[in-house]
């Protein structure tokens, strides 16, 4: 245990020793505040002189070097007390020990241990009395430096709260920009659909200028996110269609080539595996860049953005239609366990997870709470609409591969 100083006061960490009289047949609990280290809790001088019946907390009460002598010395005192009346109640117990087992002629022998023991638990409890100002000076020492930790925390848990909830107003504030692309303007259709088309309002309301500061930015933001948004639907639908023409042509064709598989053991599906590559792709990593979205609100945690593809799906067909599984794993046995099993996602659900849609932030602890936010709105079409496009082709290519037509 380290001893060493602090700041305006002698900082020792001492340790509360709590101990019961257990030879003495008594469970009056006693503590004493020691100030040195203790070379071995099992068999030191602490442990010979209060015995087994001892546990031991450090604690680290204010005090000056003078204090921590005079308390010291005080606790030798008591030790001392203590040791003295054990060492004798040991010597009567060691000499009547024998007699006292006889059941007829024991009585003396065990009048004598009794009267030792009273006087040792006499002698304990006048040196515990003796020792009692310098505990009750411990003490309030402790409790007044619990106070002012608890304080402390107060004030501390108070500050981040309210960091917290300035941070959450910035949030809905932000929130209420977005919302304004898709509010509807006093002539009907909303800024987006504008946008959409490639007309432009004679005048912005009042109240939209006022929330976004900048018409102009705010403006050219939103037609980047309409044209990412055509990109991205593009891009989904072309994997949609390529999808649904290749399971047209196995079915006319009547399935060629069709394995049958169990990677997962409780359930067997058919189909053919289809490996995709995409090597072929733009560098993402300028996709990867948070958005302006502010999270100050939430705890610590980790930006997600959408960009997972798989190497290879199983292209299986099912009494609802045609679709695409993997192996996971599931737990089992309240979590004492795990099972492998499939994964199916229809051609719609497929398409759509191959072309990034959302950024998002998720706590790594607390309450694991989470937000996101359109990667459409946030990305430079002159990078994401390439690479939804990359990601399109890339996809379609093993598709119309397993074509009869092109096996």
């Amino acid at each position: 245990m380290a001893f060493g100083v602090g700041l305006g006061h002698d900082r020792v960490v001492a340790f509360r020793i709590s101990w019961h009289s257990y030879s003495a047949y008594s469970a009056e609990s006693h503590t004493l505040y020691w100030f040195a280290e203790e070379p071995d809790w099992r068999s030191g001088p602490l442990r010979k002189s209060l015995g087994n019946a001892m546990s031991h907390k450090p604690v680290d009460p204010p005090a000056t070097s003078d204090e921590i002598a005079d308390w010291t010395a005080a606790a030798s005192k008591y030790l001392d007390a203590v040791a003295a009346a054990a060492a004798e109640l040991r010597v009567v117990a060691q000499r009547t020990s024998r007699r006292r087992r006889r059941r007829l002629t024991g009585g003396l022998a065990r009048a004598a241990y009794a009267k030792a023991r009273e006087v040792h638990l006499a002698r304990v409890r006048a040196a515990d009395t003796a020792y009692g100002p310098v505990r009750e000076v411990i003490e309030r020492r402790l409790a007044e430096q619990a106070a002012a930790h608890r304080a402390a925390g107060v004030r501390a848990y108070e500050e981040q709260e309210r960091r917290r909830q300035k941070a959450e107003v910035r949030f809905r504030e932000w929130e209420r920009r977005q919302a304004l692309a898709d509010r509807p303007l006093p002539d009907g259709p909303t800024p987006r659909e504008l946008a959409a088309t490639g007309d432009e309002p004679a005048s912005w309301p009042a109240e939209l200028v006022a929330q976004v500061a900048d018409v102009g930015v705010w403006w050219s933001g939103l037609r980047a996110s309409v044209r990412n948004e055509q990109a991205r639907a593009g891009a989904v639908r072309d994997i949609l269609e390529a999808i649904n023409a290749t399971a047209a042509a196995l079915d006319a064709a009547g399935r060629p080539g069709l394995i049958a598989d169990k990677e997962a053991p409780n359930e067997q599906l058919f189909g053919w595996w289809i490996a995709f590559d995409w090597s072929g792709l733009p560098d993402s990593a300028v996709l990867r860049v948070p958005p302006d979205m502010p999270v100050g609100h939430l705890l610590g945690g980790r930006w997600d953005y959408d960009l997972y593809l798989p190497d290879r799906r199983l292209f299986t067909p099912t009494m609802s239609g045609y679709q695409f599984a993997t192996v996971t794993t599931e737990s089992i046995a309240n979590g004492m366990a795990q099972r492998h099993r499939w994964w199916k996602q229809g051609p719609e659900d497929f398409a759509n997870s191959l072309v990034p849609a959302w950024i998002s932030y998720t706590e790594q602890y607390g309450m694991y709470r989470h937000v996101r936010t359109p990667m459409v709105d946030h990305a430079d079409p002159d990078v994401y609409v390439p690479y939804v496009q990359a990601v399109a082709r890339l996809a379609v290519l093993p598709l119309r591969a397993l074509t009869p037509s092109q096996c």
